[in-house]
């Protein structure tokens, strides 16, 4: 072995003695005993700041701001295509706008129910025009005599109705009354059926019959008569009305009150056919009128009070329903019973269903009128 190998056998020798006497002091995975390691600390305060931001996250951020992504976020885009999708409980365009008012329906501009357009009626068609009718006194006196009110409503009384009996008859002495067509705004000039009805099943019997089931509903026994009156003419309806009532009165003893169910044919000014409306939350009726025969005798003045108390009762139910009491120099059959009453209920104009709503509400200020007990 040569001195330039034996030199370098010595340096390697003594570079393994270095290395053997190194590794006596090192500990396991190079680690120095007694010494922590270089990335220690940077680990430590890269932990320690972490859980600060954790708590902080805790103490000072609602969970309610979160937004996690649902469980479908990966199947239909959401986070994975850089779309953010919305929370479940809010919506977008016009149903966040909805929400955002708390459940409080927008205000809406009330229709008129008494407008009326004039232009959309044809040359020489006659209008059919919304009104709500009523005097300005109550009762208005077409007689040519005063009338005593003080005097008559000292004869106001209940109606004995007891229960188990017939007391009340419902009647139509022109029985051919009927009403306006559903939605008819005019009347042609050759319209000779205009308010007809050959046998009052779409008029006036049909209100009648509904005015008689809301009283029997009620305990009060009535009994309602259908037979055509004016079939042949106007002229002697009443007669052949009046025949009617006696021939009732006598198969039932207890009958003390004989309503006369009409409609009126109310014109305004102009000229033009009147639908009489009265308007409550919303609901349109037609509008009814009392007529008092003031020939019918000392009755007179139990009629004309009865009126009186129905018309306060119909209009502090509904207000406007009752149009007013109107007094003639009649005696409209009203001199037949002790009690009786003529009802105009609703007009020419009105229609079959406003009429029966009109019977509705008379008939239940009726109610309060009769002693069922």
């Amino acid at each position: 072995m040569d001195e330039h190998k034996t030199g370098g056998m010595t340096e390697f020798l003594k570079r393994e003695v270095r290395a053997w006497e190194q590794m006596r002091t090192v500990g396991y995975a190079g680690k120095r005993k007694g010494r922590l390691p270089r990335w220690l600390p940077v680990a430590a305060f890269a932990v320690g700041t972490a859980a600060l931001l954790a708590l902080a996250l805790v103490l000072f951020v609602p969970w309610s701001s979160i937004k996690l992504p649902g469980p479908d976020a990966g199947q239909q885009g959401g986070v994975n295509q850089g779309i953010t999708n919305p929370p479940a409980h809010e919506e977008s365009g016009t149903q966040k706008e909805e929400q955002t008012t708390q459940g409080v329906v927008p205000e809406q501009t009330p229709v008129d129910p008494y407008a009326y357009d004039y232009s959309a009626v044809p040359a020489g068609a006659v209008p059919i025009v919304p009104m709500h009718i009523g005097a300005k006194q109550n009762p208005v006196n077409q007689t040519d005599g005063e009338i005593d009110m003080g005097s008559v409503m000292e004869s106001a009384c209940l109606i004995p109705a007891p229960q188990g009996s017939i007391s009340v008859l419902i009647i139509h002495t022109h029985t051919g009354e009927g009403y306006n067509r559903e939605g008819a705004l005019w009347l042609e000039a050759d319209d000779e059926e205009f308010a007809r009805s050959a046998d009052g099943s779409d008029g006036v019997v049909a209100v009648g019959a509904r005015l008689a089931q809301k009283l029997n509903e009620a305990g009060v026994g009535t009994i309602h008569c259908k037979t055509v009156f004016d079939g042949q003419s106007n002229r002697e309806s009443y007669a052949r009305a009046a025949d009617a009532i006696k021939a009732f009165r006598l198969a039932y003893p207890g009958l003390v009150c004989v309503i006369d169910v009409h409609r009126a044919a109310a014109i305004n000014e102009q000229g033009h056919y009147v639908r009489s409306l009265a308007v409550k939350d919303g609901q349109g009726i037609a509008q009814a009128q009392v007529i008092c025969g003031m020939n019918a005798g000392e009755q007179s003045k139990t009629n004309l009070a009865l009126a009186m108390l129905l018309h306060e009762r119909m209009n502090t139910a509904f207000a406007g329903s009752c149009a007013g009491v109107i007094c003639k120099s009649q005696t409209l059959n009203q001199d037949l019973s002790p009690f009786a009453l003529t009802l105009e209920i609703g007009s020419c104009g009105n229609t079959p269903a406003e009429a029966e709503a009109a019977a509705d509400v008379t008939a239940a200020a009726l109610c309060t009128l009769f002693l069922t007990n």
